[in-house]
């Protein structure tokens, strides 16, 4: 009886810290897809500044993406993390830019 009250007392600690990490990869999924969602807005926020650098720019949508990461999250999604996302996501919207462009032009030139 001994063994199977200590099982039982494992399989809940196990199923607590089970349920812990299930709800963090959770909040960090939401957080990341918030960020994203966001991170193209403040992009183009920034990108009307023109009196400012690409770095300054920069800088500023990692600051506007900081203050929207939950403090407990910082330690994952740090300033250099938030800038490599902003980065890809500044090129994406770029590449797509080029492209609409391109085609736009071609479809009223040809």
């Amino acid at each position: 009886m001994v063994i199977v009250d200590n099982l039982t007392k494992v399989f809940e600690i196990v199923y607590a810290i089970l349920t812990i990490i299930l709800t963090i990869v959770v909040w960090s999924t939401k957080v990341r897809s918030n960020l994203s969602k966001l991170t193209s807005t403040f992009i183009s926020n920034a990108e009307v500044n023109k009196t400012m650098s690409g770095a300054e720019k920069m800088a500023m949508v990692v600051s506007w993406m900081r203050d929207v990461v939950p403090r407990i999250f910082r330690v994952i999604y740090t300033d250099e993390v938030l800038e490599k996302m902003a980065q890809n996501i500044f090129d994406d919207m770029r590449k797509y830019a080029e492209e609409y462009t391109g085609k736009h032009k071609e479809e009223h030139t040809g």
